[in-house]
């Protein structure tokens, strides 16, 4: 399980987020084609085109997962599903932060925490 408290400012490009089963690099083009979860959080508040967050707003993005699928929630709205993007042979234990910015990107994604824990 992890929790990440976070805000996409007004203006942002937003942010990819993938649970990964090895180390990349930060700047790394490819690590949504090889993560095993991507969510990516454009600058209008949506995770994989679905409304989720309130740009301006302090949110908790919640995801959960088991060896075959993951789930994810934001301050306790219903859940969403995440598919699977690439197997895994021992299981995910890196998560990945990646700005989605194309060009100077001021405003960025503002993260005041990060917590995981297991299940």
């Amino acid at each position: 399980r992890l929790k990440l408290r976070l805000r996409i400012p007004r203006g942002s490009q937003g942010a990819q987020i993938c649970l990964v089963d090895r180390w990349f690099n930060p700047a790394d083009p490819v690590v949504d084609r090889f993560a095993q979860h991507v969510l990516r959080l454009d600058g209008q508040g949506r995770i994989n085109g679905t409304a989720a967050l309130t740009p301006d707003a302090w949110a908790e993005l919640e995801v959960r997962w088991d060896p075959q699928s993951a789930r994810y929630s934001v301050s306790g709205a219903p859940w969403h599903d995440l598919p699977r993007v690439f197997a895994t042979r021992n299981g995910i234990s890196y998560l990945h932060l990646q700005s989605a910015a194309t060009k100077a990107a001021p405003y960025g994604v503002l993260i005041e925490s990060v917590a995981a824990c297991a299940e």
